[in-house]
């Protein structure tokens, strides 16, 4: 047990974050709500995510970039999915799950200040079919 004395939790913590990477991915912390208390060495700074809201009518997405970036980025959707090109670095990509389908037209994109906002409008008519029940013969 004499291996446990020479640990402290900063190894500890490496360790677990190495396994976690091997295990789901080098994104993996995107996955999972809690942050370390330790800090890790030779990690990698993960970039910055976006930020989404909701509103009634609109889904608005914030997303952090700088002037290089904006020059390069390609910005896709369907109704259900955002995709990135090019973000957040040059040729790499992201995918996003929108909280509620949108439109496909009438999107709007505004660069200011360092932060690209995209609004996109929400999608009313959910095309939902009723299925009747019948009792089974």
């Amino acid at each position: 047990m004499n291996l446990w004395k020479n640990m402290n939790a900063g190894h500890v913590e490496q360790y677990i974050q190495e396994v976690m990477k091997q295990a789901f991915g080098s994104h993996y912390t995107e996955q999972f709500p809690f942050t370390s208390p330790f800090p890790i060495m030779n990690h990698k700074e993960a970039p910055p995510s976006p930020e989404f809201y909701e509103t009634d009518e609109f889904i608005y997405i914030k997303l952090p970039m700088n002037d290089d970036l904006k020059k390069m980025i390609k910005i896709q959707h369907n109704q259900h999915h955002l995709h990135l090109m090019n973000y957040p670095e040059k040729n790499q990509q992201k995918k996003f799950v929108f909280p509620a389908p949108v439109k496909r037209k009438g999107t709007k994109a505004v660069f200011s200040d360092g932060i690209l906002e995209i609004k996109f409008v929400k999608l009313k008519d959910h095309h939902y079919t009723e299925i009747d029940l019948f009792p089974s013969e």
